[in-house]
């Protein structure tokens, strides 16, 4: 007798399925009686051996001990974290169904896990298989279904996080989530709330938002809820003298990469050594895998002696933390060696040229340790920057030394400030003029092409031979500020490069080279060091990054004022010195706009306490952009370009005319307040005696004026320079 109606047995057979017992096993237990590898494009095949990476036992345990409502794991790229939670999902699976979340930065990533890594790694495993439904619309890239459990794969977005639940939950690469704002593991957190014991959050990832390797800068991110945790480190005994040390800052007894930094990059991948803080023996990369099948995790609140007894109770978290290193993982390209090379290489990048995201991305992602920004002033010293003042230095003219020369415009609501500075060999410089022009930048294009005009044909005499001047390489100005100056701004360029202001020099770094360029300094502290986008400049309310026809420098603000910092902590004259001529600090305050910001515990800079301006700092700042732009940073000094050769031998430097020093301004004047007037100078001796320069109290603009008589302005000080 046929029916249109299914069977009622198999239905309830396969029901009754999930009501059978298993034999309960811990995590690391599974994966070692089930779990299969095939890494056949290098690594272990066959069997999960504990022995390769035996620091990977603690948190699989931790993930299967009640005590535990979450467990976090710190560590870099091919370190075995992500495995964690796959033979956790196994386990489940096999002896302990219950449903998971699984979350990832984005759909692309969640995409990209499923389909590279989860279906081969249930493919590979029988046992999985046969547990899995049959069902077309219970096996996709976003849901597997089991016998008696379910596991769904999501992108960590903020409805997709509060909108599902379950008893287990994975967070992958947690701060690649984060730093999309999305506070992903608290959200995760109350999605499991109503299982309360029988709930687990497993949370991994990079250190990529902690700011500092001190504890108290663990305010984002995974090293968050390790701080929170029970902050367990991993020791190991030294092969030559038995004793324990740990791979792990901040460990009692820390062992440490050891090499030569003298030495070529290759040769230091083929020397580096791990040093034991115990005996000073340098161990070599062959010896970590027997250093592992020693080691052990030690939570805060135990001690370990050197001999590796461990005494104390951990003190009681409901999260278990577990901190991995690029030193522990023997999953680790090259090695030690490879880990060396890569560092060394990033800080010669750095010093090279002041990009330190390679150095971030190195010491993060491959030796899984929290990255702090190298070392650099947390703030500047305006007296002691005074005091640096060189009496045979003038104002408005060009040193012996100086190159080239690049020029930076901040725009102020009725003024244009800018700054010229002359670079030398190695990155010393020299502040060849500060001035403020009178202008209305939001409204008057006359203005714009004015400064423009007069910034790329004015000749700067060279101190040495007045009849002689060097012209401006580079000139960058701010794009940005009240209404109407970001169109002013991107006008002014197009009608600067119809009238043939503005060259453009071929690519450095891949970057194109532009002689006149907007700037505009990035919000995110990762955004990139620098680079050279085209906007749509049509809509002045809204630039979005789309093909257009004038170029803008994109750049990291932050990292610029770090290398802005350290080049002003420079002592002696030569390599990166900034020098400064007699008179410079008198108008405006200038020293003060230099120190006017400092540096915080996240290494961010902002506006000191009781700083008002800081148009100054700004300037010789999108200097050192421009300095880039051109590649000053990784000049060849022997053979350099021929605007950077020595005067002598310098396409920019021109005979000036001295018809040209009688010329009146172009277009409409605007006012100039040069600081290289004598009287001038003779005020910067007075405010220095009166010990005014720290203070904004005194203003050296009131000290020019005297009560119920207007100060003229000499004709003289009304040319730029």
């Amino acid at each position: 007798m046929s029916s249109d109606f299914p069977l009622a047995a198999p239905i309830i057979s396969e029901a009754l399925k999930s009501y059978l017992s298993n034999d309960f096993m811990s995590v690391s237990e599974c994966a070692a009686k089930y779990r299969y590898l095939n890494n056949r494009g290098g690594g272990h095949v066959g069997l999960w051996k504990h022995s390769i990476a035996p620091y990977l036992c603690g948190p699989m345990d931790a993930l299967s001990d009640e005590r535990f409502l979450s467990v976090a794991v710190v560590g870099p790229a091919r370190s075995g974290k992500t495995e964690i939670g796959r033979n956790w999902m196994m386990q489940s699976i096999l002896t302990d169904p219950a449903d998971f979340l699984v979350y990832a930065q984005g759909d692309d990533q969640i995409k990209s896990m499923v389909r590279d890594d989860v279906n081969p790694f249930l493919m590979l495993h029988n046992c999985l298989t046969e547990k899995q439904s049959t069902k077309r619309e219970d096996d996709s890239l976003f849901h597997k279904k089991f016998l008696g459990m379910s596991i769904n794969f999501w992108a960590a977005t903020y409805n997709n996080l509060i909108g599902k639940t379950a008893p287990r939950i994975i967070l992958t690469e947690l701060d690649a989530i984060e730093r999309n704002g999305e506070k992903a593991f608290r959200l995760a957190s109350e999605r499991r709330v109503t299982f309360g014991s029988e709930s687990t959050v497993y949370a991994e990832s990079h250190p990529d938002l902690a700011d500092g390797i001190t504890p108290t800068s663990w305010n984002r991110g995974i090293m968050s809820l390790y701080r929170d945790s029970d902050r367990r480190l991993w020791y190991w005994a030294c092969p030559e003298c038995g004793l324990y040390s740990s791979p792990t800052p901040g460990a009692v007894r820390e062992m440490t990469l050891h090499y030569d930094e003298t030495l070529s990059t290759d040769e230091i991948r083929q020397t580096a050594r791990l040093l034991c803080p115990c005996c000073g023996a340098l161990i070599e990369d062959k010896q970590r895998k027997d250093m592992n099948l020693t080691g052990v995790w030690v939570a805060a609140g135990q001690e370990i002696s050197p001999e590796g007894k461990v005494t104390g109770d951990p003190i009681k978290k409901d999260t278990a933390g577990f901190w991995i290193t690029g030193i522990m993982s023997p999953f680790l390209m090259h090695g030690i060696g490879g880990l060396a090379e890569s560092l060394e290489k990033a800080k010669l990048k750095f010093k090279e040229t002041g990009d330190d995201e390679e150095l971030k991305i190195t010491t993060v992602k491959t030796g899984g340790v929290p990255y702090t920004p190298p070392a650099s002033a947390r703030r500047v010293d305006a007296d002691a920057l005074a005091m640096r003042e060189d009496p045979s230095l003038q104002l408005g003219k060009v040193p012996d030394g100086v190159r080239f020369l690049t020029a930076a415009m901040d725009i102020q609501g009725n003024r244009f400030e800018l700054l010229v500075r002359g670079w030398g060999r190695d990155g010393e410089s020299w502040i060849i003029s500060y001035q403020q022009i009178k202008a209305d930048p939001s409204k008057s294009q006359h203005d714009w092409d004015d400064v423009i005009q007069r910034v790329m044909n004015k000749k700067w005499p060279l101190a040495e031979d007045p009849t002689k001047g060097l012209k401006i390489l580079g000139f960058g100005y701010d794009s940005g500020g009240q209404e109407g100056v970001t169109s002013q701004a991107y006008a002014a360029w197009r009608r600067a490069r119809k009238k043939g202001f503005i060259k453009k020099l071929g690519f450095i770094d891949g970057r194109e080279v532009i002689t006149v360029l907007p700037l505009k300094g990035m919000s995110r502290s990762s955004s990139s060091f620098l680079k050279i986008v085209y906007p749509d400049s049509s809509n002045s309310k809204k630039i979005s990054i789309r093909a257009g026809d004038v170029p803008l420098g994109e750049f990291n603000p932050n990292r610029f004022k770090d290398l802005s910092a350290s080049r002003l902590s420079v002592l002696e004259p030569g390599e990166n010195y900034v020098h400064f001529p007699e008179g410079l600090g008198q108008l405006h305050d200038f020293y003060l706009q230099l120190a006017s910001e400092e540096r915080d515990i996240t290494g961010r800079w902002e506006k000191r306490k009781g700083s008002n301006r800081n148009e100054a700092w700004d300037l010789l700042v999108m200097t050192d952009v421009m300095n880039s732009v051109f590649g000053g940073y990784k000049m060849n000094w022997d053979n350099p370009p021929v605007w950077a050769k020595p005067l002598e031998e310098n396409i920019l430097l021109q005979t000036i005319d001295p018809s040209e020093q009688k010329q009146k301004e172009v277009g409409r004047p605007s006012e100039v307040v040069n600081i290289s007037n004598p009287v001038e100078r003779d005020v910067a001796i007075r405010l220095r005696k009166m010990g005014t320069l720290g203070k904004q109290a005194v203003s050296s603009q009131s000290i020019f004026k005297k009560p119920q008589q207007k100060q003229k302005i000499p004709s003289s000080l009304k040319r730029l320079g």
